[in-house]
């Protein structure tokens, strides 16, 4: 296991084969989607129990050894389809929304790399105020990474081909 621990951040480098990244995008062609500035977004339902259990299992390590949130539930978890199309790359955002009214905030974030690096170019993740982990780190098909939700990340612009990747939130109370 090729494990890359911050404590800014969790990385599991190429954790998951090929063959289960191209099932996980093939299964989603039957998802319900909506399109957004970020891609083509395909949400996961409670039906896919699997998936979501698997995601657990990574956020619950993450949290052990770096975070220690108070998590209750996963959030939401879509597949996204990126390409040159999407408009919203560059831009700094942080997956909590501060201005929510809800009990509950998003604590940690997971993004599941499902695309073979050389499916597509750009696609390149960083945060804003933290060490990013390099293209290296990340890009290679099956990494897993975990970041708390109030950092500061973008997705570089797709300037050819398309990425697929698996994000997921995990909440707990509010923030304090």
């Amino acid at each position: 296991m090729n494990t890359v621990k911050k404590t800014c951040w969790q990385l599991w480098r190429g954790e998951l084969k090929q063959e289960l990244c191209e099932a996980v995008v093939d299964a989603s062609h039957n998802l319900p989607e909506s399109d957004s500035p970020k891609g083509k977004i395909k949400f996961i339902s409670n039906e896919y129990s699997d998936i979501k259990n698997f995601l657990w299992s990574y956020v619950k390590q993450a949290n052990r050894n770096a975070f220690s949130f108070d998590i209750t539930d996963i959030s939401e978890t879509l597949l996204i389809e990126h390409n040159q199309n999407n408009t919203s790359a560059n831009n700094f955002y942080c997956d909590v929304d501060w201005e929510s009214t809800k009990a509950y905030d998003n604590k940690l974030s997971i993004i599941v790399q499902l695309s073979d690096q050389s499916a597509y170019k750009g696609g390149v993740l960083s945060f804003e105020h933290v060490k990013s982990p390099t293209k290296f780190q990340f890009q290679k098909q099956g990494s897993i990474l975990v970041f708390p939700s109030y950092l500061n990340y973008n997705i570089s612009p797709i300037t050819e081909g398309t990425r697929y990747s698996l994000i997921s939130w995990f909440e707990g109370p509010r923030w304090r």
